[in-house]
């Protein structure tokens, strides 16, 4: 009996323990989602912490950001600006300079006159166009001087000149010994072909030595003083020669202040010289006031009116006389004809012919050669003008002149029956 009450104990305890496990278990897994809620939340609050501190601690660090970026911003835009600015500038400073350079064929200009040319145009570019303005220097370049230069590898002006000096030098030595002043050439003209010439005899003694000691330069620079003296005029070399002279400069100085005092001169005396007019013109009765006036001023009126030219703007010649207008005539001329005639012309052939080919025609009428009187324009006209011209009469002409001449005919035939 005792057993059977266990027996049916022990399901009843079994299904109490069941149900209080399952209910455990749901308690314990309530409290379980409870507490993974608490966490989930624990951990969302703490994450709002850290991204709340985070934010706090990124914003001066967001700010110095920004500002530098702003400040990067802006730079970069100075820096675009001020690029193309100096660009411009830079397009503008080379297309200067390189209009300041003439072009050079070797005579029309002088090479140091060039070269000092390139130089002053080195002076306005940049550093990093140098080689750009050299190309655009050679192009100026003309005839023998380009055929020179165009075999060079030529990066800048310094080569470029040193390389003119070095080709074109040689022909100055002799150019030295006989230079002279022209006679309408300005004194600071003569002055810079002596200047040119003392910086090639410079420049080649350099090439050959590959150095100039300053005894060779003082050497150099006495000779040129003697050559640049008599070079003068002599109104000039009475009173510039070279033991009255300390050095090279000093030569260079008197000379041009003598020229002005020359030129000062002429202007004082170009304000005496005004044109008379026919009513100043002496008479009979003040042909005694006005011959002492006239005998005061003959030394005066005895000089000439100075001429001027309009080519040049100087005084002492016109343009017909003026001998840069010439030259530069007879270097064109010798240009054309080396370009368009490499042979040599035949001569031209004489304006009338000799009498070796047969008779010159002599015009009786007007004496000139070329044509016969038949064919004298002259007389042709004169004829014309005259009524005496050989040209055959108009249809209508001679319609009304036989009309005008019949009623004439008729009263002569009239009178003349009644006379019978």
């Amino acid at each position: 009996m005792s057993s059977d009450r266990t027996n049916q104990n022990q399901p009843k305890l079994a299904d109490k323990i069941e149900t209080r496990s399952d209910a455990e278990i749901e308690d314990i897994t309530f409290r379980l989602r409870q507490k993974e809620l608490f966490l989930q939340e624990r951990e969302r609050t703490i994450r709002e912490r850290e991204e709340i501190l985070r934010s706090d601690t990124a914003k001066p660090d967001l700010a110095k950001l920004e500002t530098m970026l702003r400040e990067i911003v802006t730079t970069r835009h100075q820096t675009d600006d001020a690029f193309y600015d100096s660009f411009e500038s830079y397009n503008i400073s080379i297309r200067e300079a390189i209009n300041m350079v003439p072009q050079y064929d070797g005579y029309n200009i002088s090479i140091g006159t060039f070269t000092r040319a390139c130089k002053r145009a080195r002076e306005l570019i940049l550093f990093n166009a140098e080689e750009t303005a050299t190309r655009l220097i050679i192009k100026k370049l003309r005839g023998q001087v380009y055929s020179i230069v165009k075999d060079y590898n030529i990066y800048s002006i310094d080569r470029l000149c040193d390389i003119l000096w070095e080709n074109l030098c040689t022909q100055y030595k002799v150019e030295l010994s006989s230079i002279y002043m022209d006679q309408d050439e300005h004194i600071l003209e003569f002055i810079d072909r002596v200047k040119d010439l003392r910086q090639v005899i410079c420049n080649e003694e350099r090439y050959k030595s590959h150095e100039l000691t300053e005894e060779k330069r003082k050497e150099i620079d006495e000779f040129i003083l003697i050559s640049f003296c008599h070079g003068l005029p002599l109104e000039y070399r009475l009173k510039i020669t070279p033991d009255t002279c300390e050095d090279l400069l000093d030569a260079f100085v008197k000379a041009r202040k003598f020229y002005a005092e020359i030129e000062l001169d002429r202007l004082r005396y170009q304000e005496y010289q005004q044109p008379q007019d026919f009513r100043d013109r002496p008479t009979t009765s003040n042909c005694d006031e006005t011959g002492i006036k006239n005998r005061n001023t003959r030394a005066i009126n005895s000089n000439p009116a100075p001429k001027s030219c309009t080519y040049c703007n100087k005084l002492g010649h016109n343009k017909d006389e003026c001998y840069k207008r010439k030259r530069k005539q007879q270097i064109r001329s010798e240009e054309s004809l080396r370009r368009d005639y490499p042979f040599p012309l035949p001569a031209p052939p004489h304006r009338f012919q000799s009498n070796s080919h047969g008779p010159r025609k002599e015009c009786r009428y007007c004496k000139n050669m070329g044509h016969t009187i038949e064919e004298c324009r002259k007389k042709l006209w004169q004829d014309k003008n005259s009524g005496n011209a050989n040209i055959p009469p108009r249809k209508d002409a001679t319609s009304e002149a036989n009309q005008q001449q019949r009623p004439i005919a008729t009263d002569v035939q009239s009178t003349s029956v009644q006379s019978t």
